[in-house]
């Protein structure tokens, strides 16, 4: 697999040319550390073909209704009779990792049922057909699938008529619903830092807040102008904005930049090149990066938020040969941190490889741990039990060091 290596930053930004990420770059696995002859499926066309958590990483079968669920470990060829979680006669559009559970897998189905399987510890080792518990979440089809960022067993579905309920998986409950603002399909949806509020995109063409407990909206946006879908991310953290990446009418793909407080009009409106693919957005809270990965596209672009105008500076972009279909993020705890290595990715390619990308700041020394980078983050673990959450609580999510000399 041939690398291109990163364009330098653009020379007319002095914030770009100081910024301590104006190196960062990104590293492949080699070819012995990619996983190999993976049989893809689909998915509904707004989803991610990749998940994964520290332990496994998951993708839709070519086989319809089944996925592939392998250790985050694995390299080299899979076995052509891999262990597969089996839905009988019944159709994925999306699935999910339990974000405080490794082994529990979320499916949202064609028949309107939310489905939750429990993989065994270790690996799959033979086909698992019968799920830990099954919701009927709808009768239409069930085109999405998300878990809320810091309180357990609350999971939240959207459907194909519009509809998006709250769910404790616990007792099957559905416990709040967003009201019905969408006109069209949802795109895609993220939570603030706290998980009390929700931003949306929708394919008519508004960016909406949402408070789901109290079933209302809070505050409207107008969104990109194109026909294809647009994707938020709300950037947590060090900030609070919501980020916003689609296209215009002329098909050109852009990106824009929204305070929650003056959601109006948004701080920032750039154009990114003229291309079809949807973009796939991610974003590190500790660094203020955002990753904008195409999908078809073999190039990663990333960005620094700043807070002056224009509040989106460009880095820098790795490009390859070997186009991504889906892009699944690594949590911060799984990475090497004495490499100076802020972001992971597992891009999933269509011939079926996942290769591990590593993104890494370089240090002159790095023997020791560079505590500028790696602030204390989110522990990984719920702050709130899913009774808390939908009785009004909204607790914060737990900080830890990630200096090895203080975890050890």
């Amino acid at each position: 697999m041939s690398v291109e290596q990163p364009k330098p930053p653009p020379k007319g930004s002095a914030i770009v040319r100081q910024s301590k990420y104006r190196h960062l770059f990104a590293t492949p696995a080699q070819n012995t550390d990619t996983i190999l002859g993976l049989k893809v499926g689909s998915v509904q066309v707004e989803s991610n073909l990749i998940r994964a958590n520290p332990s496994f990483l998951a993708v839709p079968w070519a086989v319809p209704g089944c996925i592939a669920v392998l250790p985050t470990s694995s390299k080299g060829a899979v076995h052509p009779e891999l262990p597969l979680i089996v839905h009988e006669e019944n159709t994925v559009n999306d699935f999910n990792f339990n974000p405080f559970n490794d082994n529990l897998l979320a499916t949202a189905c064609q028949d309107g049922s939310l489905v939750l399987w429990q993989i065994p510890g270790g690996e799959v080792t033979q086909n698992i057909t019968v799920p830990s518990s099954t919701i009927r979440a709808s009768d239409k089809r069930l085109l999405n699938v998300e878990f809320h960022p810091f309180a357990s067993n609350v999971a939240l579905t959207v459907d194909a008529g519009k509809q998006v309920r709250l769910w404790d998986i616990q007792t099957g409950q559905n416990n709040a619903s967003l009201p019905d603002a969408h006109k069209q399909l949802l795109s895609n949806l993220s939570w603030n830092g706290d998980g009390s509020l929700l931003a949306t995109s929708c394919k008519d063409k508004i960016l909406r807040l949402f408070d789901p407990r109290q079933e209302k909206v809070v505050a409207e946006a107008k969104d990109h102008e194109g026909a294809k879908g647009s994707r938020n991310l709300w950037l947590t953290g060090k900030k609070d904005l919501v980020f916003s990446c689609g296209f215009t009418k002329t098909s050109e793909r852009v990106m824009a930049l929204y305070d929650p407080r003056r959601f109006n009009t948004p701080m920032t409106t750039q154009k990114i090149d003229a291309s079809s693919s949807s973009l796939m957005p991610f974003y590190d809270p500790d660094n203020s990066i955002i990753f904008l990965a195409g999908k078809g596209d073999g190039n990663i672009r990333y960005y620094e938020v700043v807070d002056s105008d224009p509040f989106i500076f460009y880095l820098s972009e790795y490009k390859s040969n070997a186009p991504q279909s889906g892009m699944a993020s690594m949590p911060k705890a799984a990475l090497d941190v004495m490499r100076c290595e802020i972001m992971r990715f597992l891009k999933l390619t269509p011939s079926g490889q996942v290769i591990p990308l590593r993104f890494e700041v370089p240090r002159a020394d790095n023997q020791f741990f560079q505590d500028d980078l790696f602030p204390d983050t989110w522990d990984g673990n719920p702050t709130m039990t899913s009774q808390q959450w939908f009785g009004g609580a909204n607790n914060p999510p737990n900080l830890i060091s990630l200096d090895p000399a203080k975890r050890s």
